[in-house]
């Protein structure tokens, strides 16, 4: 498994047949930042792009296990294409199992369309705009 630190992710630097995770680095200043893993599963062959996104809100679970089953079960032989899947794309919140981030209060779900230059919770919603 390869891990690395990106706020600028890009598809095309993954090579063909990759399966391990990637840790999405969003920052809010110079203090604080929120770290996402995503796993990341590139076919055999180039394709179309899935990403999934689970955790949006902490106190649901099924989406994260379904995500993390996808991963388990997928290899990069069986894939014309890639999957992109973030278990939890509220950390904190999922680490407090509520709705709403700890570090800022928001709730990830309700951040439209997010925040440039906000606290680390609209800024996360930029990311995962699409």
């Amino acid at each position: 498994m390869l891990a690395n630190d990106t706020s600028n992710f890009e598809i095309s630097s993954i090579p063909l047949g990759f399966k391990g995770t990637v840790n999405l680095l969003i920052k809010s200043n110079d203090i604080d930042e929120l770290n996402i893993p995503m796993f990341v599963i590139k076919g055999i062959k180039p394709g179309k792009i899935i990403g999934v996104l689970g955790g949006v809100h902490g106190d649901e679970y099924e989406g994260p296990q379904a995500i993390r089953d996808l991963y388990d079960n997928l290899e990069p032989k069986q894939l014309t294409g890639t999957f992109l899947g973030v278990p939890h794309s509220n950390p904190s919140a999922f680490s407090a199992g509520t709705r709403v981030s700890l570090i800022d209060g928001l709730n990830l779900a309700r951040i439209f369309p997010g925040n440039q230059n906000g606290s680390l919770t609209e800024k996360n919603r930029l990311f995962f705009r699409y």
